[in-house]
């Protein structure tokens, strides 16, 4: 019974530790990748302007995918740190109610 409970809590660090390490990784990238997120269209003047035309509608935003990324991993980890929470406690309860059967029984 010892030996379960040595490895729960192992895997817990091994997770606790690895997640600050996770996230400094997926930083790397982001910082890498240019400041400056416009695009601006590209000029191709196919005849001579004249003041009737319209000019064009200026630097297009890309969407910003990094946040949304980010914002995923974040909820992804969420989620996985409540399952092993759930798992933990779900682990506990059968483990008292195995320990008082043992105690009534015996």
């Amino acid at each position: 019974m010892r030996s379960a409970s040595r490895l729960m809590i192992i895997a817990l660090l091994g997770l606790f530790l690895a997640l600050p390490a996770v996230s400094t990784v997926s930083a790397l990238p982001a910082s890498a990748a240019p400041a400056d997120r416009l695009t601006a269209q590209p000029a191709t003047p196919t005849s001579p302007s004249s003041p009737a035309t319209t000019a064009p509608s200026g630097p297009r935003l890309q969407p910003d995918a990094e946040a949304d990324k980010t914002e995923q991993r974040r909820k992804l980890i969420m989620g996985v740190a409540s399952v092993v929470l759930i798992a933990l406690v779900i682990w506990g309860k059968s483990v008292r109610r195995k320990r008082r059967k043992a105690a009534e029984g015996g």
